[in-house]
């Protein structure tokens, strides 16, 4: 399994025969589902704990009902409550787990040529036994490092002609994202720590 140290250059992949170009497949062992989790080790998450000083909690999931109208033929949810006289239950109809605020597991999109993560067909992704699955992820567990570049409130009109009046980044160049998902993160040197998410806004 590659370790942080170990990990090649974007340009030397692919690491393994017949995986798309640029691709990380077989990086982490050919039956891997994990992906970059790989790199989320405990003694990274113990890293991660000692540098709580607030404790603050901040919530970044979006409501079931969201975005609504729902997108790509997919329905709105409905909350349905039972109330029995002693006690309240309640379901979910129409619920779609890529509606809201979800991850994509690798079981999402294929590759138009190489099929799925790690080579895998669309039979392999279906049943009990279903590979690439969201619940490989759920079954570890995610805890970390979270950085939020504070990208739009930190973007200013420079040399590289970016501004941040222009109200879609899509006009900044991708390879200005970097510099500016540091400088989001004010005094945090973002660009030197083991940071396992990193969200921009």
């Amino acid at each position: 399994m590659a370790t942080q140290a170990e990990r090649p250059r974007y340009r030397d992949l692919p690491v393994r025969d017949g995986a798309p170009p640029g691709s990380s497949w077989g990086l982490w062992g050919d039956h891997d589902q994990l992906g970059a989790l790989n790199l989320i080790t405990p003694e990274r998450v113990a890293a991660a704990a000692r540098l709580v000083v607030r404790g603050a909690a901040f919530p970044l999931n979006w409501g079931l009902e969201n975005p609504d109208p729902a997108l790509f033929a997919r329905e709105t949810v409905e909350h349905v409550k039972r109330d029995d006289g002693i006690a309240m239950d309640d379901h979910f109809n129409r619920f779609f787990p890529h509606g809201s605020s979800h991850w994509d597991s690798f079981g999402h999109f294929a590759h138009a040529e190489h099929g799925y993560y790690g080579g895998r067909t669309s039979e392999e992704l279906k049943g009990p036994g279903a590979k690439n699955s969201i619940a490989e992820w759920a079954k570890r567990g995610v805890a970390g490092r979270f950085v939020l570049a504070d990208v739009r409130s930190n973007a200013v009109l420079d040399e590289d002609g970016f501004s941040s009046n222009s109200g879609i980044f899509t006009e900044m160049p991708f390879r200005l994202w970097p510099q500016m998902a540091c400088r989001g993160t004010r005094n945090l040197s973002c660009c030197n720590c083991p940071v396992q998410s990193l969200s921009l806004r």
